[in-house]
C-alpha cells in the first residue's frame, strides 16, 4: 500500500457527514420557504421552478449518499437518543420526492415531453413562461409539507 498524497479528498468523518446532512436539510428548507414566498408574491418564471426541481433532485442524491455512510446511524443516535432520526429522515426524503413529483407532473410540456420554458412573441422576441400564484397553490401545499419535515 502506498502513502496517500494531497490529491483527492479523505473520507468525511461521521461528524462531518452529519453536519453536511443537516446543512443540506437546512438549505432544502430555506429554498422551499423562499420559493413559497415568491409564489405568493406573484408569478414565478418557469425556469426558476425547473432549477429548483433539479437542485432539489441533486440535494436528494447527495443526502442519499451521505446517509448510507457506515456507522452514521449509531453515531447520530448517541447525540439524539430520544429522536427516531431514521424515521424523520425517511419522512423528509418522502416529501422531497413528493415535491419533486409535483414539479415533474405539473411543469408545462410539449406533447413529446420537452419542457416549455419560453415562447416567441409575434415580433420574434422571447418571453419566459411563468406559473401564476393560482397555478402554484397545490405546489405551495407540497412546499409546506416539506418545510414541516425539517426543523
Amino acid at each position: 500500500m502506498t502513502f496517500p498524497t494531497n490529491t483527492g479528498d479523505p473520507p468525511l468523518s461521521l461528524s462531518q457527514t452529519f453536519v453536511h446532512i443537516r446543512a443540506l436539510a437546512g438549505a432544502i428548507k430555506q429554498n422551499a420557504v423562499a420559493l413559497k414566498s415568491r409564489s405568493l408574491a406573484g408569478p414565478v418564471p418557469a425556469p426558476d421552478v425547473m432549477y429548483y426541481c433539479t437542485g432539489l433532485a441533486g440535494q436528494r442524491a447527495t443526502l442519499a449518499t451521505l446517509a448510507a455512510t457506515p456507522g452514521l446511524a449509531d453515531y447520530v443516535a448517541t447525540y439524539y437518543p430520544a429522536v427516531d432520526l431514521a424515521a424523520a429522515y425517511t419522512a423528509m426524503i418522502t416529501q422531497v420526492d413528493a415535491t419533486t413529483a409535483w414539479m415533474v407532473a405539473n411543469f408545462p410540456k410539449a406533447g413529446s415531453g420537452e419542457l416549455l420554458l419560453v415562447k416567441f412573441a409575434s415580433d420574434g422576441s422571447i418571453t419566459t413562461n411563468s406559473f401564476s400564484t393560482a397555478n402554484l397553490a397545490t405546489f405551495r401545499t407540497q412546499l409546506d409539507l416539506l418545510i414541516a419535515q425539517i426543523d
